[in-house]
């Protein structure tokens, strides 16, 4: 997966959020919220099985329309809602955010015949009395029942709904109905008949039941089936399952008593996963003697002279640990070294023998050490967080650990990290919460989190909050994330969080054009603000601020790093005992950062670094956009325009133009085709008195950025095309006028 960041970071050799295999590629991924396709419906309900109860929410849901389902997480809340939806509704079903109001449901345009989900639903607001739930409830019975939708609601027991709310407790399906269902689903079966008549299916679903233990995943019953579909008895489907699964083995390695330098390798590797072997092994060191700080061993040292029982000096032999030979084959059971190629060179990477380890450590950990063994790993953590690559390993070992602990996540890293103005703990803190959206799961947890910063939580947290509603929790939930931004930037009182919401505005755009979500929706919301926000008068700031969130969504990169000659071997060690980490650039702000200047020379996410020299990066988001989807290049030039009209961002504006027109020329005929509509559709929109100015700045910009590109050539020849002559191309220079002065135009 890819991100733009507000920051510089250095991930060589990781994937961010939770992929499986470090450097292993990770498909786009689709918004939480919005149409769920029909082959998302179909797999769900494929192999379902109903529960006890499930009868009784089908009659609620058809009765009122409207229905709750309370239960614990992993009883299947979410596939029972799309079973019970998708035998009411026949015009699709689909997600809403879990931080919907019973108002705002309310309010809703529910479309006939189809259903609603909304999935971790916060519930209803403490504070509103007894009879305020009610009548909110009758209004939304109304709302559903009217439009002829259905609606379905999943929260936990404890989350308050109301006294008139139409719940339903769901409970886990049985073991033996789970294994039923997915044997009838995979038994082969000629054309036209049921696979499901098997008198083998009950059968084999029984044998297994008996044989797997109750406290077993959903995950492992439906590996079990797999196994038996496969064609294996089912007493060694289940024994096949038992003995792979992580739970097992990690507990077993657990029960053992393994050594403190084993537990401190493990732990490292859990909250460090895909950092190559050198950084690893100093890093699992310092956590190693962090833990004999906060447990002193009365064993004595390796190398160390001990004592007999009479009290005797017995020399031991001073020999070198070979602590690497540990984690190779036949050594640390749960750790392995694998060869991977970085393009560059081969390197070794330590990681867990199985996928599941990682979290299944986590959670022994968290289970069997208290708060003195978790000080010491926070006090180890410091001396990551100042480390701009091994913090981004960080922060997935983190989102990993929530999943568990959220609490202890919370209180001990986020809390704090959020209330730094800036700096290793705030990125570190937006990287862990942006890596907890890569599971649906713990994406509704960030969102209340953000949530609750942007409303009671400390100016440092606001700024916080904003940051990660422009990344990985706007993906996830990009309508939410936009209403958020918007109204921050037009409603916020304090002025710097009205430009870092502005400012984030665009980045969310570069985020969702980066994860393969759709940016359409942020460029016609801006295209529309254009239009309704004046460019006098008491709405001048406004206006201001959204040309801003403009020229941000504009000139924001793509995050795929810049090819360039082999990366360095490893990076410097770092502090050992201190938490900070190095400057970024002079003035401790990395080159993506905003500045602070309103002449916008160090603007949002600009592409320079000051020095004429292009930030680290790839192709501008908006061209790949275009690229995508060529039916906005009306509107992209549109806003285009307004930029070049505002003065503090007019260069910018225009040499941003530049790149994307640069990176368009270099991704084939079709891409150079939509180059040239761009310079089409923009160049009619501006003033008569604005066009001279304009191609004039353009060119001056080419020449003073381009260099030798070999798109330069190919950029100046579409635009003396547009303009209808051939004296910005080299074999025109000389048939016309050089260029002139600046031509002023109207600012806003």
């Amino acid at each position: 997966m890819t991100n733009v960041f507000y920051g510089m970071v250095n991930a060589q050799n990781g994937t961010f959020g939770a992929a499986g295999e470090p450097g292993e590629p990770d498909s786009p991924r689709p918004s939480v919220t919005g149409p769920m396709r029909d082959h998302e419906i179909s797999e769900a309900v494929r192999a379902f099985a109903t529960p006890e109860g499930y009868t009784a929410a089908a009659e609620l849901l058809a009765d009122r329309a409207v229905l709750v389902l309370t239960g614990e997480a992993g009883t299947g809340k979410r596939t029972g809602a799309i079973s019970l939806l998708s035998r009411l509704s026949d015009g699709g079903i689909t997600v809403l955010p879990p931080s919907q109001t019973l108002e705002s449901l309310a309010d809703r345009d529910f479309v006939p015949g189809r259903g609603y989900i909304v999935l971790d639903w916060f519930g209803v607001d403490r504070w509103d009395s007894p009879a305020e739930h009610e009548y909110q409830w009758s209004v939304l019975f109304g709302c559903v029942a009217n439009a002829g939708a259905h609606l379905v609601l999943t929260c936990d027991r404890g989350v308050p709904t109301g006294r008139t709310a139409p719940s339903v407790p769901w409970t886990r399906p049985r073991v033996v109905d789970v294994l039923h269902e997915h044997l009838r689903a995979r038994a082969p079966g000629e054309e036209g008949t049921d696979p499901g008549g098997d008198p083998g299916v009950p059968e084999a679903a029984e044998k297994a039941a008996a044989a797997l233990p109750d406290d077993r995943s959903l995950a492992d019953v439906v590996a079990v089936a797999e196994g038996i579909a496969a064609g294996e008895d089912p007493q060694a489907a289940v024994e096949g399952v038992l003995r792979s699964s992580s739970r097992t083995r990690v507990q077993e390695w657990f029960d053992a008593d393994p050594e403190r330098r084993d537990v401190a390798d493990a732990t490292a590797l859990a909250l460090l996963h895909g950092v190559h072997e050198r950084d690893y092994e100093i890093l699992a060191k310092r956590l190693h003697h962090r833990l004999n700080r906060a447990f002193p061993s009365t064993a004595p040292l390796e190398g160390s002279s001990g004592r007999t029982a009479e009290g005797d000096t017995e020399k031991e032999p001073d020999r070198l640990p070979m602590l690497r030979r540990r984690r190779g084959a036949g050594g640390h059971s749960l750790i392995r070294v694998r060869l991977r190629d970085d393009g560059w060179l081969v390197r070794r990477f330590p990681g867990f023998a199985e996928n599941g380890d990682r979290a299944e450590v986590l959670r022994q950990l968290w289970e069997r050490y208290d708060a003195d063994f978790w000080n010491a790993v926070e006090s180890w953590t410091r001396t990551v967080v100042g480390h701009e690559t091994r913090r981004v390993f960080l922060a997935r070992g983190l989102a990993a650990l929530a999943g568990i602990a959220f609490e202890e996540v919370h209180d001990l890293y986020l809390d704090r990290w959020s209330r730094r103005g800036g700096g290793d703990g705030r990125d570190t803190c937006v990287f862990v919460l942006w890596s907890m959206c890569m599971d649906e799961g713990l994406a509704p947890v960030v969102l209340r989190t953000a949530d609750r910063w942007l409303s009671h939580g400390t100016p440092a947290q606001a700024e916080t909050a904003l940051h990660v509603w422009s990344g990985e929790l706007g993906v996830a939930y990009p309508t939410e994330a936009f209403n958020r931004l918007w109204s921050r930037m037009l409603e916020e009182d304090a002025a710097e969080r009205r430009l870092s919401a502005a400012q984030s505005i665009g980045t969310l755009f570069g985020s969702l054009v980066d994860r393969g979500g759709n940016g359409r929706a942020v460029l016609r919301r801006l295209d529309d603000g254009l239009l309704d926000i004046r460019r006098f008068g008491s709405d001048r700031i406004n206006r201001t601020l959204l040309i801003i969130a403009v020229f941000s969504a504009l000139t924001v990169p793509t995050s795929e790093p810049v090819t360039g000659g082999p990366p360095p071997a490893h990076e410097d060690d770092g502090p050992d005992d201190t938490g900070t980490g190095e400057a970024l650039d002079g003035d401790g702000r990395s080159p993506a950062e905003p500045g602070g200047g309103p002449d916008g020379t160090a603007g949002p996410l600009a592409a320079e670094d000051g020095q004429g020299r292009e930030a680290l990066g790839a192709d501008p988001a908006i061209a790949r956009h275009l690229m995508l989807a060529p039916d906005q290049i009306p509107t992209v030039a549109c806003l285009w325009v307004e930029t070049v009209r505002h003065r503090p961002v007019r260069r910018l504006s225009i040499e941003a133009l530049w790149r994307t027109l640069r990176a368009l020329q270099r991704n084939g005929a079709d891409a150079q085709g939509t180059a040239r509509d761009l310079l089409l559709a923009l160049v009619p929109m501006l003033r008569p008195d604005e066009r001279t100015g304009f191609r004039t700045s353009f060119v001056s910009a080419v020449r003073r950025c381009a260099g030798s590109d070999p798109s330069t050539d190919a950029v100046l020849e579409i635009l003396a095309g547009v303009f209808g002559d051939g004296t910005d191309t080299p074999t025109g220079a000389g048939a016309g006028p050089g260029p002139g002065p600046l031509t002023k135009v109207t600012t806003t």
